[in-house]
């Protein structure tokens, strides 16, 4: 005889009753028998749900508990001051300064004209270029970089055809860096057109600072009538007259032009007013090659200031150097210029 038993859902002899399944028993997330639950694959891992997110994953703008979004402080915290510390282990960079200033750290320069191959082949005359450096302790020849670099402004018929006595030029005195950019004024030159005949209508040469946007006069450099000597005059912003440099006409290199050693170094005499002599300066060619070539273009000159010489004495005096130059050494010898003449 055959039982139904209402409250298991089975029928005698344990068999399940017709219509009804076993509803497993859930046992730590596993059914009965070591079957994985519904959500759950083989070997225990999650199985991923569409919407659902594994462990360890974030959604955007989602913050964990503890995590802060940038800009947001909790009470009490202080932000937190980031020094950013720059090692540069290579040269130390040069700052740019006022001319003044690295004039002073110098008691000599060394001024030197750069050779123009243009010049030298055609014979005529373009315009000059030069490089200021300190001078070695020889006083011979340049010593590190470039303080400063010069470069004329003329004409070409009038470097063709005026008598140095007589030529008009502007010259710029530009500051030179080893590792900025360069080229910033620093002096202004202007020696303008003079018919100069003996002792009238003497060369003057106007010196002014054009630094950082100044206009400073610092003097004028003037070159007097002399019967023997060669000489210009150094005169301050006042009119008050400083330094004399003076040069024997004795001397082998205002007469023979010939490119050897004797025949190229001239030696001036740097004077106070009163006459006495504080400092020097000193004419040499770059060589005998080149000065074979043109001699005109490859002077160089050592300058060595007086004691306790201002700032604005030693522009005046590199200045002063510029003019001589054009005056007594520019002219080339075919021209018949007569170097050492006060035409």
């Amino acid at each position: 005889m055959n039982m139904n038993i209402q409250g298991g859902g089975y029928q005698q002899g344990g068999y399940p009753q017709q219509g009804y399944q076993q509803q497993p028993v859930m046992q730590g997330g596993y059914q009965q028998g070591g079957y994985p639950q519904q959500g759950y694959q083989q070997g225990g891992y999650p199985q991923q749900q569409p919407g659902m997110m594994q462990q360890g994953m974030m959604q955007p703008g989602m913050v964990q508990p503890g995590m802060m979004q940038p800009g947001m402080m909790q009470p009490g915290m202080i932000q937190p001051q980031v020094q950013v510390v720059v090692i540069n282990n290579g040269p130390p960079v040069e700052q740019k300064r006022p001319g003044f200033d690295r004039l002073n750290e110098h008691q000599s320069v060394f001024i030197k004209q750069k050779f123009n191959v243009l010049e030298a082949l055609t014979g005529c005359d373009m315009e000059n270029r030069y490089l200021i450096f300190p001078a070695n302790q020889q006083g011979d020849g340049k010593k590190g970089k470039a303080l400063f670099k010069a470069k004329e402004k003329s004409g070409w018929c009038s470097r063709q055809c005026c008598h140095p006595d007589c030529r008009p030029f502007k010259m710029d005195v530009l500051h030179e860096y080893k590792d900025l950019e360069d080229g910033d004024p620093f002096l202004a030159l202007d020696r303008p057109y003079t018919c100069t005949c003996l002792c009238c209508n003497r060369p003057y040469m106007t010196v002014q600072r054009n630094e950082a946007g100044q206009n400073e006069n610092l003097g004028v450099i003037k070159a007097p009538w002399t019967c023997y000597d060669h000489q210009v005059d150094v005169y301050n912003g006042g009119e008050d007259l400083r330094y004399k440099i003076v040069a024997n006409c004795c001397q082998l290199g205002f007469w023979c032009k010939w490119p050897c050693d004797p025949c190229q170094n001239i030696d001036f005499e740097v004077r106070n007013s009163g006459g006495e002599v504080v400092g020097s300066l000193k004419k040499f060619s770059q060589g005998c090659i080149k000065a074979s070539f043109d001699e005109a273009s490859s002077s160089q000159f050592t300058l060595v200031y007086p004691p306790n010489c201002d700032p604005r004495d030693k522009a005046l005096l590199i200045a002063a150097t510029l003019l001589i130059d054009f005056r007594f050494f520019e002219e080339k010898p075919n021209k018949n210029s007569g170097a050492g003449s006060n035409f």
